[in-house]
């Protein structure tokens, strides 16, 4: 009785999310506002929603109807205007520029070369149009099947996160199942504001690789190795932030396959740059400018830059802090998935550059490794957008630091105790097997 009481209350909790994602069609305010608005209540009634899914025993049914709701809620945003960023307006170019038989990796879109394809709109609304596309090959094949199917409208590419979307909602029903998780979990997915906000209506192009990585964990763990490192391979060229999972790939394979383990992804994700590499081009030069210099709503490397007031010097502390607990966890002896959801959790935390649409490599690993300090991180992270009320509206680009200690003191609170249980749970454990080899021996 009190779990379809339960069931109820989040029935509630998810319609008002509904109603929260039709406020963004409204016209009360600026839309940066509204925009802003809904994202960090949905997030709120997310942290509610956690709460009940992880004590809740949840039928099929109600399963498969919440799930429902997820995607429902990706398809009523797909007409909707980017909102708090204009990186889709890249992802058009790069997929025209290609079209017209260009390399998109050769001219940054200001440059007269290029000068022919302009319109009213592209290049013009491209950020950055000084530096060259930082983009890798699966992405790019995506905005050039974006651009011929649906010319320079923002819809193309926000179907095929739509399709990505989806997918990682279905992979992970077998990937639980093989884990021996609850298939309940896929809801903290499904229902999260976060992709939801970032891909339906920012249509920033992250989820795209969310796919290839949840199929690679499933693959590896239910032992079709050759298959997982082939789409390992496609996850690193889709976004390139997932080559930090390989040193756990290879701690968890036997000795014999481990140069399997490098030689297939490295060997798919360079073969996937093949069309784009050629005297003249370098594809990885506006990446080495962007990891050099960019960034924004950090936790670690903001406290080091406030310390050393240099950006590069608080960079490579920032880098090296991240190695150690890295380094731990590659020695550690536990599952697969667990070493990969800390493995990014550790890497937003000591990045200096943090956007929201980052944390959705989090967000899809929720799932299959419940944290709270995952949830607050993936919900919290939407106080991020404040900044970008003030720079559409003010012209103001400026970081709060009374805004990040909101944002991170209760992550940080969250880790340290999952910690300490974990650490005492463990000991617990260690002691319990030292009574039973104490009473074996007795007994002989």
């Amino acid at each position: 009785m009190r779990s379809l009481h339960n069931i109820y209350i989040m029935a509630v909790l998810v319609v008002i999310q509904f109603a929260g994602y039709l406020f963004l069609y409204s016209d009360l305010t600026h839309d940066i506002v509204i925009y802003v608005i809904v994202i960090i209540c949905n997030s709120l009634l997310y942290l509610l929603i956690s709460s009940i899914i992880i004590n809740l025993h949840l039928q099929r049914t109600y399963l498969y109807l919440f799930a429902a709701a997820g995607i429902l809620f990706r398809i009523i945003l797909l007409p909707v205007a980017p909102v708090a960023s204009d990186d889709i307006n890249r992802y058009i170019w790069d997929g025209k520029v290609q079209a017209n038989g260009i390399n998109p990796y050769k001219y940054a879109p200001s440059a007269p070369e290029l000068e022919y394809l302009s319109t009213e709109t592209l290049p013009a609304k491209v950020n950055f149009p000084e530096m060259k596309t930082i983009y890798p090959p699966v992405a790019q094949y995506i905005f050039y099947l974006s651009y011929e199917l649906f010319g320079e409208g923002f819809l193309g590419v926000k179907v095929f996160l739509l399709i990505a979307e989806i997918l990682s909602i279905f992979i992970l029903f077998p990937l639980l199942k093989t884990l021996k998780r609850a298939p309940k979990f896929l809801l903290l997915y499904a229902l999260c504001p976060l992709p939801i906000m970032m891909f339906m209506v920012d249509g920033h192009i992250d989820g795209i690789g969310f796919p290839f990585l949840l199929l690679t964990l499933y693959l590896f763990i239910s032992n079709k190795r050759l298959n997982s490192y082939t789409l390992y391979g496609l996850s690193i060229a889709s976004k390139i932030i997932t080559i930090i999972v390989l040193p756990y790939l290879l701690a968890a394979e036997k000795r014999k396959k481990i140069i399997l383990v490098v030689t297939i992804p490295i060997a798919v994700f360079l073969a996937s740059y093949l069309p784009y590499f050629s005297k003249q081009v370098f594809p990885f030069e506006s990446l080495i400018t962007f990891t050099s210099h960019w960034m924004f709503n950090g936790s670690v490397f903001n406290i080091l830059y406030n310390i050393t007031d240099n950006n590069q010097t608080a960079r490579l502390i920032s880098y090296a802090l991240f190695t150690l607990p890295a380094i731990v966890l590659f020695f550690y002896k536990v599952e697969l998935i667990k070493k990969v959801y800390y493995i990014f959790f550790l890497f937003f935390l000591f990045s200096p550059t943090v956007h929201p649409w980052y944390l959705t490599w989090l967000a899809v690993l929720l799932p299959v490794y419940f944290r709270w300090s995952g949830i607050l991180f993936v919900a919290l992270v939407s106080i991020a957008n404040y900044v970008i009320i003030n720079y559409q509206l003010k012209g103001i680009w400026q970081e709060s630091a009374l805004v990040l200690s909101i944002e991170y003191l209760p992550i940080f609170a969250a880790l340290i105790y999952e910690f300490y249980k974990d650490f005492s749970i463990s000991k617990f454990k260690m002691k319990l097997d030292g009574i039973g080899r104490k009473n074996l021996m007795g007994r002989r």
